[in-house]
């Protein structure tokens, strides 16, 4: 007996908006005597500890169809078992993906503690990620069951994975977040006698919340505090993600950091202030200098399972020159945490990611 699975959707990624839909071919040199055939479409998170010791997963959601027999004779006062003849048989199937992880359907293994788990988040689905050679792993797949009776009786089973890639449908936060310090600033005169300083902000203008293929939506200002004059350039800039990957199994955790540097320039010597300004005034560096930069769109979304968690923070890095006729350059560094999440748009560009799933 042969088994194919032939998607409707070929290529790119399912979104939880999508249905898994195909037909399975059987195939049969001689008849037959089948009593089910059943096709799941599920969703699995691993985390393999300490060089694969220790291993736990956590099913996410699973979907069940019955192809055969089919439901008008299901029903009927016969025989559970059906002789299928011989030749190539087609059942179509379809199975909705769902929004959200299930909180009722845990599994656990390992290959030296057993660990059944009792706590479950409900949260929405995470990508598919990583692969059977990771420390974690989120997989989504078909499997078929053929069971056969009879002489020949068992159960024929077949595995395919398929890519999922959450698409959300929201509206971006208004809330900004922001960060805030104090550039001080000595002045070089000896007859100075009131202080200066610029009061530096950098605000995220959708609070916590990145598109991943999308600018950073960043705003950075400076306020005067005082009356002397003096030069400010910005000399350096930098926008940076820091990545932490937290795995949990068998009651260990293990935490992976990763960087990804967004833009990073030096000696650019683009004024922010000069000599006239008063106190008070309010002076705001242009996107332009980091517009056109978007976050890969190849990134792991921000997501959270029972077992595995990926968290980002984003780091901009300041050079700030400042100074009337001696200078010296201050670095200021600020620290949001964030929430990386897909655009609301077609999920083919994390095919070429995902590929070795397949």
């Amino acid at each position: 007996m042969d088994l194919h699975i032939r998607l409707d959707q070929e290529r790119g990624a399912y979104t939880e908006k999508d249905t898994v839909s195909g037909h399975i071919f059987l195939r049969n040199k001689s008849p037959v005597n089948i009593a089910t055939i059943t096709v799941k479409l599920s969703g699995i998170a691993t985390s393999r500890l300490s060089s694969g010791k220790y291993i736990e997963s956590h099913q996410l959601f699973q979907r069940v169809q019955n192809v055969f027999p089919p439901h008008k004779m299901s029903d009927m006062p016969v025989s559970k078992n059906l002789t299928v003849g011989s030749g190539t048989h087609i059942f179509p199937f379809s199975l909705t993906v769902g929004f959200t992880t299930s909180s009722n359907m845990p599994i656990s293994s390992s290959f030296t503690h057993t660990r059944f788990a009792t706590h479950h988040l409900l949260r929405r689905l995470p990508p598919s990620t990583g692969d059977t050679l990771s420390t974690w792993e989120v997989r989504y797949f078909l499997n078929v069951a053929v069971t056969k009776t009879g002489l020949l009786k068992g159960v024929e089973k077949l595995t395919r994975n398929i890519l999922f890639y959450p698409v959300h449908d929201f509206s971006l936060p208004k809330s900004i977040l922001g960060r805030r310090c104090l550039l001080s600033i000595n002045h070089d005169s000896v007859n100075s006698s009131s202080p200066i300083a610029y009061q530096v902000d950098v605000e995220l203008l959708n609070g916590q919340c990145l598109l991943l293929g999308y600018p950073i939506p960043l705003k950075i200002k400076l306020t005067k505090v005082g009356d002397r004059d003096c030069f400010v350039w910005l000399n350096d800039f930098q926008t940076m993600l820091v990545g932490s990957t937290e795995t949990h199994a068998s009651g260990l955790v293990e935490k992976d950091t990763q960087f990804q540097v967004i833009q990073t320039m030096s000696n650019i010597h683009h004024v922010v202030c000069h000599d006239g300004a008063s106190n008070g005034t309010e002076l705001s560096i242009g996107d332009s200098l980091w517009n056109k930069h978007r976050l890969p769109i190849a990134l792991t979304p921000s997501f959270e399972t029972c077992n595995i968690s990926q968290t980002y923070k984003l780091e901009v890095r300041l050079g700030l020159q400042s100074g009337y006729s001696k200078f010296r350059t201050t670095i200021l560094e600020f620290s949001f945490p964030v929430y990386l999440t897909p655009p609301p748009m077609d999920p083919d560009p994390y095919e070429a990611k995902c590929a070795k799933l397949f």
